[in-house]
Order: structure tokens, then C-alpha cells, then sequence
């Protein structure tokens, strides 16, 4: 061999295979386990953030009322759980021609109470109100569904001043004005 042919380099010793270790499996389960706890804490987290932007912003509402199944409401202002108000509301009801019409509905921040007993949830507002309500009843009975085995209610509802300025009745001349009330269901239990 002569002196000036570079010589090869050594080739580096190779490590040995680790052998399988015993703990390999358990360090796969536990990557499989934390992934799927992160993937569930991102669901919840999404689910919290996507609740709290339909209740508590002005955009939320206004997302998610048109949505909600034979709903008509327009000019909607504030949060479902905020100051809100809307200038019109349409409500169908069961029976041909039945609904329920609202204007210039408005309704004070609502608190949220966790209730003892058959009741889960209090509603309270200080205060509801509409400058109008037409109610229109259908002379057909209802064969859509049948009575209701009990009217208990598993949320409560209190409002401290409820204001209607006119109540229009299909089928009656005269509507009821200024009408004033405090209104409390499921204030026995249900």
C-alpha cells in the first residue's frame, strides 16, 4: 500500500439493537391515554367557548335565534344572557293559524340559579316586557300531541315585573292595556 492513498476510514461500531423492553407497551398506552385526554379537553373547551359565544354576545344570539325551528325574530340587540331586546317575535303555535307575536321584546340580565328538589335551574329577570303581544288561536283542536301527564316543570321562572302594553286576543274587540305582573312558575317545587 502506498503512502499517499488515503486510508479508509474505520467504520464506526454499530450500537446493538436495544431489546424490546418490558415497559415499551405501557409507554404506548400511556401516549394513547394522554392523547385521547387532551382530544377531550379540546372537545369540552370548544364546547364551553361555543356555548358561552351563543349566550353571552350579541353575535351568538343573532347566529343562533333564526336558527332555532319556526322562529321568525328580527332586530335583535344584546345577549341571551344580557340585556336583549328584539323588535319583532313570531311564534307558531299547534293548531291551523295559531301563533304568538311579540314587539319590541326586551328583557333585563337573567340570573341562573341552581334550584333543590324536582326543579334543576331558576330563571330569574327583574324584568320582561313587550309594547305589544297578539295571540292567535286556532278553533281546530290540537291533534299533534297528546295532553301533557303533568305540567310540572324541571326549570323555574320568576319575574319580578313583567309589562305588556297591549294584549290583542284573536277574536276579541277591546285589547288588554298596560298590563303589570310578577309571575312565578314552578315556585312550589315544580
Amino acid at each position: 500500500m502506498a503512502m499517499d492513498e488515503p486510508s479508509a476510514p474505520p467504520s464506526p461500531a454499530r450500537a446493538p439493537a436495544p431489546a424490546p423492553g418490558r415497559w415499551r407497551p405501557l409507554r404506548s398506552l400511556a401516549l394513547s391515554f394522554s392523547t385521547y385526554l387532551l382530544g377531550l379537553a379540546s372537545a369540552l373547551a370548544l364546547l364551553l367557548a361555543a356555548s358561552w359565544w351563543l349566550l353571552y354576545t350579541e353575535a351568538g344570539a343573532q347566529w343562533l335565534l333564526p336558527h332555532l325551528p319556526g322562529l321568525k325574530i328580527s332586530s335583535i340587540r344584546g345577549s341571551l344572557l344580557g340585556e336583549f331586546s328584539a323588535e319583532r317575535v313570531e311564534l307558531p303555535l299547534p293548531g291551523e293559524g295559531a301563533g304568538l307575536r311579540l314587539q319590541q321584546l326586551g328583557w333585563s340580565t337573567p340570573r341562573l340559579r341552581l334550584s333543590q328538589g324536582s326543579l334543576w335551574l331558576r330563571v330569574e329577570f327583574d324584568e320582561l316586557r313587550a309594547a305589544r303581544v297578539d295571540l292567535a288561536l286556532s278553533d281546530e283542536p290540537s291533534t299533534d300531541s297528546e295532553p301533557p301527564q303533568s305540567l310540572e316543570l324541571p326549570v323555574g321562572l320568576e319575574v319580578k315585573r313583567l309589562s305588556i302594553g297591549e294584549f290583542h286576543i284573536e277574536g276579541l274587540d277591546t285589547p288588554l292595556r298596560q298590563l303589570s305582573a310578577h309571575l312565578s312558575l314552578g315556585a312550589d317545587g315544580g
